[in-house]
């Protein structure tokens, strides 16, 4: 009996100081920005334990978490890009364009306009795209590529949670700005 009522009361002391290493980490209210379709991530990202504070409309926030997305294309897919265009032109639409890109998305803390943090994810992707559809025309993103994207965020999470920098941001807001 004694070992069983020992057992309980280590089960709630461990679970009592989980918790507040848990709520130490959260991140204080901040403002969320994003080239990337907000309905794409934002829920993900208001999910995870660390950022439950962050809001699209909490514009007076002195914090911000970025998260941006952009293509870089190297020497050979610029190539093959320009090669493959000019034979879609002259044949009509007829041969696809083959678009091959790396998608980069970075996530970045920042505090007042200064980067805290920067996590940087990239992957190369190769389409093929009739000359006259709307992702030729548009530069949306695949399927894949929002696919892997959502894939990258617990990546994301796992970095802030081990970066010592948002950590440092952390305790210095919770000196300032406890309750």
């Amino acid at each position: 009996m004694k070992q069983q009522i020992l057992a309980l009361l280590w089960v709630g002391i461990t679970s009592t100081s989980l918790a507040t290493e848990q709520i130490s980490n959260v991140l204080p209210h901040m403002r969320f920005a994003s080239t990337v379709k907000a309905e794409l991530i934002f829920d993900k990202i208001k999910a995870m334990p660390a950022f439950v504070n962050v809001s699209k409309d909490n514009h007076g926030a002195s914090l911000t978490l970025r998260v941006s997305h952009g293509y870089r294309t190297s020497a050979g897919g610029a190539a093959a890009g320009a090669t493959t265009g000019l034979l879609a032109a002259t044949t009509l639409g007829i041969i696809p364009i083959v678009k091959s890109h790396d998608l980069v998305v970075t996530y970045e803390i920042l505090a007042n306009d200064t980067v805290i943090d920067t996590i940087e994810f990239r992957k190369g992707f190769t389409d093929a795209v009739n000359l006259f559809s709307e992702a030729a025309q548009a530069g949306k993103m695949s399927k894949d590529e929002e696919a892997w994207l959502i894939g990258t965020l617990p990546e994301f999470e796992l970095a802030m949670s081990k970066s010592e920098k948002v950590k440092t941001l952390v305790d210095e807001y919770s000196y300032y700005f406890s309750t």
